[in-house]
């Protein structure tokens, strides 16, 4: 089994079975660097990611789903991401984040690709103080 591919199962394991392996901030950022613009060829990483960020999210997991949405907010604001990576680690958190990935977001809401897609994940986190605050960075971006 290769590195990626051990990776890839541990990141899938933790999703589909949280009590044998819990998610880890180090999980979201290492499945995040693989991720390619055009996709297709990282189909793994994407789909390990978003198994991390609706297993995450299940009811009675609250500090795995903020540790969780922690990770995807960091890697949002990682250096080097082209648009597309950064617009699919932003709609993770539409399933998986709250109020911890609000500072993050607000850093992006005036990036004219990006801005949609933070306003999107604000709304869904249902805190409505950062989307008002970002709103009028966004204004014209999406």
């Amino acid at each position: 089994m290769t590195l990626r591919g051990a990776a890839l199962l541990a990141a899938l394991l933790a999703a589909a079975a949280p009590a044998v392996a819990a998610p880890r901030a180090g999980d979201v950022a290492a499945l995040a660097a693989s991720l390619t613009e055009t996709g297709g060829a990282d189909r793994d990483a994407r789909v390990a990611l978003h198994g991390l960020a609706i297993g995450a999210a299940r009811p009675g997991a609250e500090a795995e789903r903020a540790a969780v949405a922690g990770a995807f907010a960091a890697a949002c604001l990682g250096p080097g991401l082209t648009p597309g990576v950064r617009d699919f680690l932003i709609r993770q958190l539409l399933f998986v984040g709250g109020p911890e990935s609000a500072t993050a977001l607000a850093r992006l809401a005036g990036d004219e690709r990006a801005g949609l897609a933070v306003v999107d994940a604000l709304v869904a986190a249902g805190d409505p103080a950062p989307l008002r605050a970002v709103l009028p960075a966004a204004r014209g971006r999406a």
